[in-house]
Parts: structure tokens; sequence; C-alpha cells
């Protein structure tokens, strides 16, 4: 640029320092807008490359995101991982969904934290969620309960942890699906006791 009139050659023009710019004719340099960036005699500013930020003007750098966040191309600043998302390192552009088994429920997160024996998760979980009734798990970060309790077992209590939750039917009733939450009562005409390993047998 030159703030000079009248000069008669390109001595007189100055070059424009970092974190400023100018077009062809100008006189003077502008700083470039937050976001963005440039180095000495630029024309124009250059875009935070995603997972960087710069919150100011007139910079001649940008900023890497820390851990637990991240940042979009051109970002003045950088936005924390939602729930059900973490980020473990620096200068990200996106945020990894928690692996299903695990969850995650604050912001800005750089790991995410197990699910018990007894509860389970999908990917990108916010929270664990109990075992219904009929099913266990007996291992930390499980994805679903896949336990259940066998036929002629029955069992109501939530985020049971082993088969023992498993309760025989009591005699005269009976279950022949497993995950069963209740018993049914046999049939006119059947029975079933100790000998009948819970299903109804014909009198």
């Amino acid at each position: 640029y030159s703030s000079t009139s009248g000069a008669v050659d390109e001595s007189r023009c100055i070059i424009c320092e970092m974190g400023k710019y100018s077009s062809e004719g100008a006189s003077s340099c502008t700083d470039c807008w937050a976001g963005t960036y440039s180095d000495e005699g630029a024309s124009t500013c250059i875009s935070c490359q995603a997972g960087k930020y710069n919150p100011t003007s007139g910079e001649s750098i940008c900023i890497i995101c820390e851990m637990g966040k991240y940042s979009s191309e051109g970002a003045s600043s950088c936005i924390s991982c939602p729930f059900g998302k973490y980020n473990p390192t620096n200068g990200e552009s996106t945020c990894t969904s928690c692996a299903a088994g695990k969850y995650n429920s604050n912001n800005g997160r750089t790991a995410c934290a197990s699910c018990v024996a007894g509860t389970y998760s999908p990917s990108g979980a916010t929270s664990c969620t109990l075992c219904v009734g009929g099913t266990y798990s007996d291992e930390d970060e499980a994805s679903s309960c896949i336990n259940y309790c066998s036929a002629g077992k029955y069992s109501t209590t939530l985020g049971a942890t082993s088969p023992l939750a498993c309760l025989s039917c009591p005699y005269g009733k009976y279950s022949i699906t497993s995950d069963a939450m209740t018993c049914q009562f046999c049939p006119t005409g059947m029975y079933s006791n100790s000998s009948t390993n819970g299903d109804c047998i014909r009198c």
C-alpha cells in the first residue's frame, strides 16, 4: 500500500505486515478478521484450518483447539464436544461418538466412561440403561443385555448382574419364553411342580 500522494515509483509502496492485507491500489492495510490470518505482504486473508481458531482480528497465526473441543474451517472459537462424544487429541475438526458400552454425560470430554455390569448403552450414548426384568448383564461395557432368564424362570429385577436374579416359576405357573418378567398360570387341565421344570403337564 501507499499513503503518499504523487508517488512516482513502487519504492513508495509499503508491504503490509503480518495479520493485515490490502488490495491493489490501497492506501492502507486492513486487519484480517477473526477466524483468519495472513503472512507479510498478503493481498487476502487465509481462513484458519479446521481444528484451529482465531478469536481476534489482525493475527498472523491460528490457535490449535485443545482436547475435548473441535472447530470447522474459519472458526473464531472452538466448540466443546457435546454429550455422547469425546475428543482425545488437540486440533480436531470433529468429535468421536462414544463406543457402545460407554457414555458421556458432559460437554468437552476427552474420554467416555464405561457402563457397569447390569447396564448397557448403544454408541453415542449420554447415559447407561438398566437391563430390564428377565435379562441381565454380567460384564462392564455391554452394548445390550443379551443374557436372558431361561424358560421356566422369571425376573422383575432391573439392572441384574447375574442369573441369580432369575427365579423359578411358582408351582402351578410357567414361562415358556426367555426374558420373562412374570409367570403365567397353567391352563385348565394342566399342572406344574418341582418335577416339571417349569413346564405345564397335562393331567
